[in-house]
């Protein structure tokens, strides 16, 4: 589980009560996994702007971004306990924390020996948990990738997908059916004239 800041002490509450366990954010390790995860099954390693790399070339970017967590000094108040990595520790407030992504960031690209993609591989992580203007298929990603669960949320994005696109069927047909309606209208106030103009003569 991720070592996270402790909020202040609180008074017990003067009755016993159970509450459900909510499950536990990732760890930066599994959040880089779930985020290999998406690139290695679905159409968004393209998306993201990853460029298709191999099984094995992804595993070398994803190496190299968690050799860098681990090496970068962590901001104050993240302290690993001893025998944890701080990727095993801490999870997105660790790389949200002001300024410590960019220097991860530098430390990656500074190591020795060049890694195919992996300037585009740290960008697309990095938009995963970025703040500001982001594209829906970043939030998508954010959703996949720091999800407390990696399976029911790949669930969840796979029935959204199957809704849209019954709603986008369904619209389709809805605009078929209004246009042959149109054209069948339109060809009898065309039949009803030619009549009219006919009998004229």
């Amino acid at each position: 589980s991720l070592v996270e800041p402790s909020p202040p002490p609180s008074q017990p509450p003067s009755m016993p009560c159970r509450l459900p366990l909510a499950p536990s954010p990732p760890c930066v390790a599994d959040a880089v996994k779930n985020f290999l995860a998406v690139l290695l099954a679905s159409e968004l390693t393209v998306t993201v702007g990853v460029p298709q790399l191999s099984p094995l070339q992804l595993q070398a970017c994803a190496h190299a971004l968690l050799q860098a967590v681990n090496a970068v000094p962590s901001p104050e108040g993240f302290r690993a306990p001893d025998g944890m990595k701080v990727t095993r520790a801490f999870g997105l407030s660790l790389l949200s924390a002001p300024g410590h992504w960019e220097a991860v960031v530098s430390t990656s690209l500074r190591r020795e020996g060049a890694i195919e993609g992996l300037g585009c591989f740290l960008h697309a992580f990095g938009r995963s948990f970025v703040d500001g203007v982001v594209e829906p298929h970043e939030v998508e990603l954010g959703e996949l990738v720091w999800a407390a669960d990696f399976s029911v949320a790949l669930h969840e994005r796979g029935s959204r997908r199957r809704v849209r696109a019954q709603e986008h069927a369904g619209s389709a047909r809805a605009a078929a059916a209004a246009s042959g309606r149109s054209t069948e209208h339109a060809h009898d106030e065309l039949r009803h004239l030619v009549q009219a103009q006919l009998g004229a003569h």
